[in-house]
């Protein structure tokens, strides 16, 4: 069973209980004519009773210009509980059932293209057995153990990582992506992949997807909710957003209070998420430092043979936060 019959299944005991009411099917033609009659009769002759499968076709988006079910009327006195024993929180649990929409949309879907992105050099579910792979799994341990609040200190947001490096070509987007996956894999583990380099995002481009919504417009209060840029892949327990629309104050934007709130709802909303952010260069510009400032842990990628040491220190002290 998808995830649509799961939810037309939910939608229909809510209607056998009285929560969801079914609203009449509003007809795109002619509305002096019986247009589901019209169809079940060309579709289904002689049948009176319709299966799940031959009643989505009645409610095909061809004929109708209406969600077919309305959750627009709900009745909470249909409901087996008395809230009047919540007392004080009564009203604020009634509101909080009303607002629930079963029918609002799952979050988007992304299917990567695991063979490119193998061939990219990248991990992938079929290849977890390479170099690589063996290198990133030693790389995540210590991660996952702070995370979980067993590594050597205890830190806020220990859930949130930052992924940078000191110049552009590091490889820190790789290894970000990289980490992601390797999370994912990991038994009852998730992984939330975020780029956050949002003057010169990449992650569309290696991901083949279009430059969508994403962390920018969510701090600029350009969506309503942050599913609505959430991306689920086909690596099941990996989720991807975008940087967004491209924005000049990205520095200012970043060391808002809106980031600040941003950082409290993705670390407790998904506690069982670990949040990788792929950030800028750390001496090119000051978005990196700004974000450390909210990460439980950072990881700096070095050249090795290339980067030089005095680059190294630079970028490691502007990640001291008082």
């Amino acid at each position: 069973m998808n995830i649509f019959e799961k939810a037309k299944k939910q939608v229909s005991k809510l209607e056998q209980t009285g929560v969801v009411q079914k609203t009449p099917l509003k007809p795109v033609t002619d509305p002096s004519v019986d247009q589901e009659a019209v169809l079940k009769e060309k579709h289904f002759p002689n049948q009176d009773i319709l299966s799940d499968s031959e009643d989505s076709i009645l409610e095909s988006s061809e004929y109708y210009d209406q969600d077919v079910v309305s959750v627009d009327e709900i009745n909470t006195h249909n409901l087996d509980y008395n809230f009047a024993e919540l007392g004080e929180e009564s009203s604020t649990t009634e509101s909080k059932i009303l607002s629930i929409n079963p029918l609002n949309p799952f979050s988007n879907q992304i299917e990567l293209d695991l063979n490119k992105l193998n061939k990219d050099g990248y991990i992938t579910p079929k290849h977890a057995n390479t170099m690589l792979s063996n290198t990133f799994r030693m790389i995540k341990r210590p991660i996952i153990n702070n995370a979980a609040g067993k590594g050597a200190s205890i830190v806020n947001h220990s859930n949130m990582v930052m992924v940078s490096s000191s110049l552009p070509g590091e490889g820190k987007t790789f290894s970000a992506i990289n980490l992601a996956i390797s999370l994912a894999l990991e038994k009852n583990k998730h992984a939330l992949l975020i780029d956050a380099d949002v003057n010169k995002p990449t992650h569309h481009k290696i991901f083949g997807m279009e430059q969508n919504r994403g962390l920018t417009d969510v701090l600029l209060g350009k969506v309503e909710d942050m599913s609505e840029v959430l991306y689920r892949t086909n690596i099941p327990s990996l989720s991807i957003m975008s940087a967004g629309t491209e924005y000049a104050h990205a520095t200012e934007l970043l060391a808002g209070t809106d980031m600040e709130q941003f950082i409290h709802d993705v670390s407790t909303r998904y506690p069982d998420r670990i949040v990788i952010f792929d950030s800028p260069p750390l001496l090119l510009t000051t978005e990196s430092s700004v974000l450390a400032s909210h990460m439980g842990q950072v990881i700096v990628v070095i050249e090795a043979e290339k980067t030089l040491s005095y680059q190294v220190k630079k970028s490691l002290s502007l990640l001291h936060n008082e």
